[in-house]
């Protein structure tokens, strides 16, 4: 048994030793392995290209080549140094190695794992903190041309520890440990670090196309300009101040690709239209969403008053005859309420992505206006003021004297009529038989050749610390016109905003209110009116300056009675908005916007009896009109805001409310009678009331939103917007809708692959967008059965009579909007371009519907399956040709080319529209007859009959082309040198517009009591005359000018232009000097707006495109600028 026992057992001990060689080899080779793998991924290649980029960017960079992730507690970063690096196919621990020296953390790897700790001091480190004093030092910010930077951000770095910089630039920070690194920031400049010592003179270089830095508002949120996945186009505060003008609409000019802006004349108050990437809607407003500091304008960019004085001009051409007036406008703008030099920034939001968070308010895109708020430092006051003037610097050429009177007899001939002086014969002609025939005045110089006087005084104080900042302002503006009469506009008015975050950072809250009154008396006659005066028109005033009423007993309206009229508008316009916010846990924040908006206008307007003309009409009684309006907008909107960081990038999440309620009222009244001007302010005092109505609407909208965002490693970004929207203004069956949005964004910069292999592209984004909006600018109560007061009573008492038929059905319009673009900077962004294309489809559209005549109403707003579609290309384009430290350069361009189309229109024919639109041309088609030039028999213009049968009617209508612009843009420069600025802004547009021939035609044929332009005294006189300008001349209405109106001759001239817009130039005062006098700056300008044109245009200003409106002045201001 033993034996047996004991060879048992060495055979197990064999067995044994075997399987413990076998364990040891095994375990010798998995440590080999383990070895292996380990000195592989510490080996592996890594290959990094950054500059000043954060710690957690590069640890991300080299989690994506290694696989090791990096393990981290929240704030362990705070303190970390940017990293530049460049480093190509280097092993893991090499790159760790750098980018870890000199930072205050070291690290160690485990398993796959790299783990980041606080790096301790070193024994002597501590025994010198023991020993060192702490310092105290006193410093001064200065950009590169030695000006002081005010509230500029001085901080430790790795500590709480900061200060800004006062008026002078200067700063003092108290008890620093010696060995401190300071971190120098302010927007706009690169950020900088220095050692810390006892005196520092620290000079910031300038930022000017560093993405990263570039923040965009869009709301209800901010980003970086690197990171949107939207279109916004953006201005700001340092280029809309270079700019005399008294609308920040006219500031947007040149600037902004896809926004088209047009003034109505260039008399101050005139009204300004803006259109966003074309035309949406065939009968309903197209205007975008205008947003001030939160709160929606009341008023939209709709006119201010109800009647319009001389600046309300534009859009439709005015008619003049010896017996009245006929006024026609487009309205003052309410945007002469806002105060220019209050404004922080304008941005232009267009696409899907950066407007479906607005919902269908913001279908036609939005503009939001932002405000200055204070900055923190010490009080600073400052104070800009400027004076200029402005005039007409180019006139139509008008028909001499001598001219003007063959024109007459001419026209008197072809007519076979003989001039007489009895009115109300055919031939009466007192310009030709009783007027002075050597008489010569240029009434278009009479009128509009002054100088208006401009003067403007802006002031405020400004200041606060980190916690709390504020700002008070105050504005006064004063222009006259050109008019040789005593009209003005006036315009004051002041503005606070204070800011608040508490200590520990969770409660903030802002305020900010801005109110400003204008009054503008520009009286009521068209310009047309006057620049068609006869040249030889008696004098209007005799010896005693009194009014010249007839000449040899033969009577004639005096253009001068015209300035007896008296017209005055005031408006009042009040904006605040509260917000108030609360952080409740990290990375998630609950605030709240409360806004209002009151826009409210009194206008009076007056004709005296000494108005109006005492022969003809020696029993001429006085009238006046008064009107008042009333908008205000109230808007309550909460919001939650989550974002939360992970190691593969961040995710921001907003859910918000929106409630708006924008009410209008007014009335109109009109008195007559007055036997006594002095009574014509008193309504009480008229005999008769001749008209009194009254309005009153209420809009009610509100809104629930929701934005996610998510930023994978700062390459691939994805935003995603939803909105669900009620308007009151269809049934409540349709009153609700979805919309929304999803964009993307790849910057493809940040891949490795683009920065071994290009190393000149600094950056690269291509994004795109989707989304679907609705549009529900249809007006008030169109759903509703409308009733309205008949104008004569029955049996004595009010009676009604319907005015609008019940029509719960229609439904919101729909917009679908798509994007993509491509967006590149080079040379770290010396060079930067983008380029743009988008489609929008709008269909569903609202269209007035016509009725049978026997319904008794003509038309119900109904949908139909119609679609426009706007597709375009915008192209920008901004470098820096030069820069040094005294010198520099940057130029900026940008061209839109759009495209307009009604797509699509089912039963076309027969919808009633066939001569307003055409399928697949633009919804500004211009349609009329083709003009066949001068019949050399009869010299009268010839039409082409289209459809040959015989006769001209509207059937024969072609197309003529389009409104649109086929492609506008602007090239601005700004050069600094030392201390001098200099700026200049081209912009142009290819365009169609009306010919001079319409207007004339119209409204003041040749041949009749009217001067002309001197271009038609080109015309046909003798039978065989050919190429001649303008048909033969006839005092009477022509069978054909109705006709001509609508004929390509009238309706189609080449409007292009090139415009030097704005000019601005700039010294600013050594800081030394300004120093001995507590100043911390002062910078003289000079400022110009609208100094050249370029154009083959023969109808007045291009712009305006209708030489019966006066056109846009040249302006000239000289200012200062100063702060103490």
């Amino acid at each position: 048994m033993y034996k047996n026992y004991t060879h048992k057992t060495g055979v197990l001990h064999r067995q044994v030793h075997k399987i413990l060689l076998i364990m040891k080899l095994t375990t010798f080779l998995i440590l080999i392995g383990i070895m292996q793998v380990s000195a592989t991924a510490i080996a592996q290649k890594i290959s990094l290209s950054e500059r000043n980029t954060t710690l957690s960017k590069v640890f991300i960079k080299i989690s994506e080549q290694s696989g090791y992730d990096f393990l981290f507690s929240g704030n362990m970063l705070k303190g970390a140094k940017p990293i530049t690096i460049q480093v190509k196919d280097a092993d893991l621990k090499t790159v760790l190695n750098k980018i870890f020296d000199g930072q205050p953390l070291e690290y160690s790897i485990e398993d796959k794992s790299i783990v980041v700790s606080k790096k301790e001091a070193s024994t002597l480190d501590k025994i010198k903190t023991v020993f060192t004093l702490p310092m105290d030092i006193h410093g001064k910010v200065l950009d590169e041309s030695s000006q002081p930077l005010i509230g500029a951000t001085i901080q430790v770095k790795g500590t709480n520890e900061s200060t800004s910089t006062n008026k002078n630039g200067s700063f003092i920070l108290t008890n620093i440990p010696d060995g401190s690194i300071l971190v120098i920031s302010y927007i706009g400049f690169e950020t900088q670090e220095v050692k810390a010592e006892k005196n520092l003179t620290i000079s910031l270089k300038a930022n000017i196309s560093n993405l990263k830095e570039v923040v965009i508002n869009k709301g209800y949120y901010t980003e970086k300009k690197e990171l949107s996945t939207g279109s916004v186009g953006v201005l700001n505060a340092s280029d809309i101040e270079k700019q005399p003008v008294s609308n920040p609409l006219l500031a947007l000019q040149g600037r902004i690709p896809g926004l088209i802006v047009t003034p109505s004349n260039g008399l101050p108050g005139a009204a300004v239209k803006l259109q966003l990437r074309g035309v949406g809607s065939l009968f309903n407003g197209s205007d975008p969403l205008f947003i001030i500091d939160g709160v929606p304008f009341a008023n939209g960019n709709d006119r201010v008053g109800l009647l319009g004085g001389f600046a309300a001009q534009g859009g439709q051409s005015p008619k003049f005859s010896l017996t009245g007036v006929v006024n026609s406008g487009a309205g003052i703008s309410p945007f002469n309420n806002v105060n220019l030099q209050d404004i922080e920034s304008i941005e232009i939001l267009k696409d899907a992505d950066a407007t479906a968070i607005y919902g269908s308010r913001g279908a036609n895109g939005v503009v939001l206006i932002t405000t200055k708020k204070g900055k923190a430092g010490k009080t600073t006051f400052s104070a800009d003021v400027y004076s200029g003037m402005s005039s007409v610097t180019h006139f139509v050429p008008m028909m001499s004297t001598s001219q003007y009177l063959e024109m007459r007899k001419e026209a008197f001939k072809n007519d076979g009529l003989t001039p007489s002086n009895i009115p109300g014969d055919p031939g009466y002609a007192p310009d030709l038989t009783v007027w002075d025939q050597n008489r010569y005045t240029n009434w278009q110089k009479w009128l509009l050749g002054g100088t208006a006087k401009n003067t403007n005084v802006n002031a405020s104080l400004t200041g606060g610390d980190q916690q709390t900042q504020y700002l008070i302002s105050g504005i006064y503006n004063y222009q006259n016109t050109v008019l040789p009469t005593d009209v003005a506009e006036k315009k004051g008015g002041g503005s606070v905003a204070i800011t608040h975050r508490s200590l520990d950072g969770k409660f903030n809250y802002s305020l900010s209110t801005n109110y400003t009154i204008d009054a503008n008396n520009s009286f009521s006659p068209s310009f047309g009116v006057f620049l068609n005066l006869p040249p030889n028109l008696p004098a209007l005033e005799d010896a005693s300056g009194q009014l010249v009423w007839q000449q040899n007993g033969v009577p004639f309206d005096n253009p001068m009675a015209n300035f007896l009229n008296k017209y005055q508008i005031t408006t009042n316009n009040l904006i605040s908005n509260f917000q108030i916010g609360y952080k409740i846990l990290p990375g998630l924040e609950m605030r709240t916007s409360f806004g209002y908006n009151a826009l409210i206008s009194d206008e009076a307007q007056a004709a005296p009896i000494t108005a109006q003309n005492p022969v003809t009409n020696p029993s001429a009684t006085g009238e006046a009109t008064w009107t008042n309006s009333k908008y205000t907008s109230i808007i309550i909107e909460p919001q939650i805001e989550y974002g939360k960081s992970f190691s593969w990038g961040k995710v921001d999440v907003i859910v918000g409310g929106t409630y708006n309620n924008i009410v209008n009222k007014g009335n109109y009244i009109k008195g007559g009678g007055y036997t006594s001007d002095a009574l014509l302010g008193s309504l009480s005092a008229a005999p008769y009331i001749s008209l009194a109505t009254s309005n009153y609407s209420d809009y009610k909208y509100a809104g629930f939103y929701g934005r996610m965002n998510f930023n994978f490693r700062e390459k691939y970004i994805i935003n995603l917007t939803g909105r669900r929207d009620g308007s009151s203004r269809f049934s409540p069956e349709r009153r609700f809708n979805n919309f929304g949005s999803v964009g993307a964004a790849w910057i493809f910069s940040n891949e490795n692959i683009f920065k071994d292999k290009l190393a000149f592209l600094t950056y690269g984004k291509l994004r795109g967008s989707f989304g679907v909006s609705g549009n529900d600018q249809i007006g008030n109560y169109n759903y509703l059965e409308n009733w309205a007061a008949y104008p004569f009573p029955y049996n004595n008492s009010t009676s009604l009579v319907p005015s609008g038929l019940y029509n719960p059905d229609f439904v919101w319009e729909r917009d679908k909007k798509t994007e993509v673009a491509l967006e590149l900077g080079f040379f770290d962004n010396k060079l930067t371009s983008s380029i743009t294309y988008y489609q929008n489809t709008s269909s569903n559209q609202l269209i007035p519907y016509n009725l049978p005549t026997q319904t008794g109403f003509g038309t119900i707003l109904r949908n139909f399956p119609a679609t426009i579609e706007n597709t375009g290309t915008e192209l920008e384009l901004s470098g820096v040709p030069f820069k040094t430290k005294a010198f520099s350069w940057v130029i900026s361009a940008n061209v839109s080319i759009p495209k307009n189309k009604l797509k699509s229109f089912p039963d076309f024919e027969s919808s009633g529209y066939t001569n307003l639109f055409k399928i697949g041309q633009p919804v500004n088609v211009i349609l009329g007859y083709k003009n066949l030039g001068i019949d050399p028999t009869t010299g009268l213009y010839k039409l082409q009959d289209a459809n040959g049968d015989g006769s001209i009617s509207v059937d024969d209508y072609q197309v003529l082309g389009t409104t649109d612009p086929k492609f506008y843009g602007g090239l601005s420069n700004n050069i600094t040198y030392k201390r001098f600025n200099l700026s200049f802004l081209f912009d142009f547009k290819k365009q169609i517009q009306n010919s001079f021939i319409g207007a004339i035609q119209g409204n003041y044929q040749p041949g009749t009591l009217t001067n002309q332009l001197s271009y038609v005294f080109d015309r046909w006189q003798n039978p065989g005359d050919v190429g001649k300008t303008y048909q033969r001349y006839s005092t009477l209405p022509s069978q054909n000018v109705n006709d001509l109106q609508e004929s390509d001759l009238a309706l189609t001239a080449d409007a292009s232009y090139i415009k030097l817009r704005n000019v601005s130039f700039s010294y600013s005062l050594n800081p030394s000097i300004l120093e001995r006098f507590h100043f911390k700056s002062c910078k003289i300008y000079f400022e110009g707006q609208n100094l050249l044109t370029i154009s083959s245009y023969k109808g007045g200003d291009p712009e305006t495109h209708n030489y019966n409106v006066p056109p846009l002045f040249t302006t000239l201001v000289l200012g200062i600028h100063l702060q103490y």
